[in-house]
C-alpha cells in the first residue's frame, strides 16, 4: 500500500485500522442479531415446555404433517382386548359419537388432537361392547359378531419363508396348489404355510423354541390374491411373539410355521396338511407333527388350554430347536433330511400322538456332528409323481419332490452357489423311525454338507436373500445322483 499509493507508514496503518474497526462492528451486529433470534427460540421452547396444551398442539401438528406427507390407508383392523378376553374393533373417528365433533371444532386444523380427546369420551363403541357381551352370554355367536360390526368372512392365511404373514381371499389356496414351474415369480412367493380360515377365527404360530402363540386372523393385513401369489405387504410374524402373557418370549426364537386353530365356538377351519398344501377337510383336529434340529419327532394331539394365549407344544432338550411343524394324519408321510445328505421317510402312524408337555421320540438317527436341515409332512394324496414332457420341450409335473443343495461347510454363508438336485419323493424308500435313512445326493470334490434342503409338492420356489428368483434344475429320477450348479445362492425355498 505504501509503495503503490505513495503513503507513509502512519497513513497506511490508519487505513488498515479503519477497515478492521468496520469489520468488527459488522460482525458484532450480526452476532447480536443471531443472539436475539436464539433468545426468541429459547423463549418459545420454554413456553411450549411450560404448557401441556401447547406441547400437545405442537406434537399433534407435527403428527398431522407426517400423516399428510406419508400417510396411507390402514390395512389392518385394530382390536381392543377386554378383561374377559374378548376383542372389539377400535372405531374410527368418523364413526365415534358427537363428542368427536366437539373435539374437532375446538381445533379444526388438528384432526389428530380431536382423536386424542375422543379417547377420553364415551362413544358408541362402548354400547357395541355391551351388546356383544350380552349376546355372547346368551350363546348367540352370530348376534355377538353383528354387534361388533366385524363380519366373519372366509379368508386364507399364508406365511412365507421370509417370515411375512397376511390374510387374503380363500381362492389363494387353489392358486397355490395350481402354481406352475414356469409361471411368473414375485418377491416373498415362497409360502411355507397356507390354510383356509375366517376373519374372526384364531390361528397358531409355532416357534423355533417350541411355543405355540395364539393370534387373531383379523389382526393380519388383508392382501389381494393374484396369479403371482405372494406375501409382500404382510407383517413380520416374529413381531407377534412378544405380546404373550401366558408364557415368556424366548430370546432368539422365530416363527417356523403357522397352523389353523378351532375358534371358541367349536367351529373349525380348513387348513393345510403339511408344506403349505391345503385340503377341504378339517385339519384342526389332526395331530401336529413337529421335527427338531436334533432329529426328534412328535405328533401333538392338539390338547390345548382354553384360557392361555401361548403354551409349549414340545419339551425341547437343551440346544435343540424346532425346524418345522405341520398337520400329519396317520397315512401322511414324514420326511427328515440331515446335513450329511441322509433322507429318512416313514408314515406318520408310527409316531403316536402325545400331549403338549411331552418331548417326542427319535425321528432320524444322526451321525456325530450332523443336524437336521429340513423336515416336512407330505399328504398321502400328494406323494405320487407324474411327469409329461412335450415335443416342444415344455413339461408338466405333479407330486412331492425333494430339493437338496450340496456345498462346502468351510464356505462363508451366501458366498457359494452350491449344486442342487430335485428328485421325486417316491424315489426314496420308506424306512423305520429312528434309523439313519438313505443318501439323498452324492457329494463331489469340494462338497461335504447340504447347505439347503426342502420337501414339498412340485414346483418348489427358491430365491436369494435379496428376493431374486433362483431357477432350479429339472427333476432328476436318480435319488443319489450329484447336483447341478446353481446360478445364485439360495436363501429361501418352499
Amino acid at each position: 500500500m505504501i509503495a503503490v499509493f505513495d503513503l507513509d507508514e502512519i497513513q497506511a496503518q490508519y487505513i488498515l485500522d479503519l477497515r478492521l474497526r468496520r469489520l468488527t462492528k459488522m460482525s458484532r451486529i450480526e452476532l447480536e442479531a443471531e443472539q436475539d433470534d436464539l433468545k426468541k427460540q429459547i423463549d418459545g421452547l420454554n413456553e411450549i415446555l411450560a404448557s401441556r396444551e401447547r406441547l400437545d398442539e405442537v406434537i399433534v401438528s407435527e403428527m398431522d404433517e407426517a400423516v399428510e406427507k406419508w400417510g396411507d390407508p390402514r390395512r389392518t383392523v385394530l382390536l381392543e382386548r377386554h378383561e374377559d378376553g374378548s376383542l372389539t374393533p377400535v372405531r374410527s373417528l368418523a364413526s365415534s359419537s358427537s363428542s368427536a365433533d366437539d373435539a374437532a371444532n375446538a381445533n379444526p386444523d388438528s384432526s389428530a388432537l380431536a382423536a386424542i380427546r375422543v379417547e377420553n369420551t364415551v362413544s358408541q363403541a362402548a354400547q357395541d361392547v355391551e351388546a356383544a357381551k350380552k349376546a355372547k352370554k346368551a350363546g348367540n355367536v352370530e348376534e355377538a359378531a353383528a354387534a361388533l360390526r366385524l363380519d366373519d368372512e372366509p379368508c386364507a392365511v399364508m406365511l412365507s419363508a421370509t417370515g411375512l404373514i397376511a390374510r387374503t381371499s380363500p381362492s389363494a389356496v387353489d392358486l397355490w396348489q395350481t402354481r406352475e414351474a414356469n409361471g411368473n415369480r414375485a418377491h416373498d412367493d415362497q409360502i411355507i404355510s397356507i390354510f383356509a380360515s375366517t376373519t374372526l377365527s384364531s390361528y397358531g404360530l409355532i416357534t423355533s423354541a417350541g411355543r405355540l402363540v395364539l393370534a387373531h386372523v383379523a389382526d393380519l393385513p388383508l392382501l389381494q390374491a393374484s396369479e403371482n401369489l405372494n406375501v409382500s405387504g404382510g407383517v413380520n410374524a416374529d413381531e407377534l411373539l412378544g405380546m404373550t402373557t401366558s408364557t415368556e418370549p424366548v430370546p432368539g426364537e422365530h416363527v417356523v410355521a403357522a397352523i389353523a386353530m378351532s375358534d371358541v365356538s367349536g367351529k373349525s377351519e380348513s387348513a393345510d396338511s403339511g408344506e403349505a398344501n391345503a385340503s377341504n377337510a378339517d385339519t384342526t383336529t389332526i395331530p401336529l407333527a413337529i421335527g427338531t434340529r436334533n432329529g426328534i419327532v412328535k405328533r401333538w394331539n392338539r390338547e390345548s388350554p382354553s384360557t392361555m394365549d401361548s403354551w409349549p407344544v414340545i419339551d425341547l432338550k437343551d440346544g435343540d430347536t424346532v425346524v418345522f411343524a405341520a398337520p400329519a394324519a396317520d397315512d401322511d408321510r414324514i420326511v427328515f433330511i440331515s446335513s450329511d445328505s441322509s433322507l429318512l421317510t416313514f408314515e406318520a402312524n408310527v409316531v403316536r400322538p402325545q400331549g403338549r408337555t411331552a418331548g417326542g421320540m427319535n425321528g432320524i438317527r444322526l451321525a456325530e456332528g450332523q443336524h437336521v436341515v429340513a423336515f416336512n409332512v407330505v399328504p398321502a394324496g400328494k406323494i405320487a409323481w407324474t411327469y409329461d414332457e412335450g415335443e416342444n420341450g415344455l413339461y408338466s409335473a405333479s407330486g412331492a419332490v425333494v430339493l437338496t443343495v450340496a456345498g462346502d461347510d468351510a464356505a462363508l454363508p451366501g458366498t457359494e452357489t452350491g449344486a442342487a438336485k430335485v428328485t421325486p419323493l417316491e424315489m426314496y424308500p420308506t424306512k423305520g423311525r429312528g434309523t439313519g435313512g438313505v443318501r439323498s445326493q452324492r457329494f463331489l470334490k469340494g462338497q461335504n454338507i447340504l447347505t439347503c434342503a426342502a420337501i414339498g409338492t412340485y414346483p418348489l420356489y427358491a430365491s436369494t436373500s435379496g428376493g431374486q428368483p433362483v431357477e432350479l434344475p429339472k427333476p432328476d429320477m436318480r435319488r443319489d445322483a450329484s447336483g447341478v450348479d446353481l446360478p445364485a445362492p439360495i436363501e429361501y425355498v418352499a
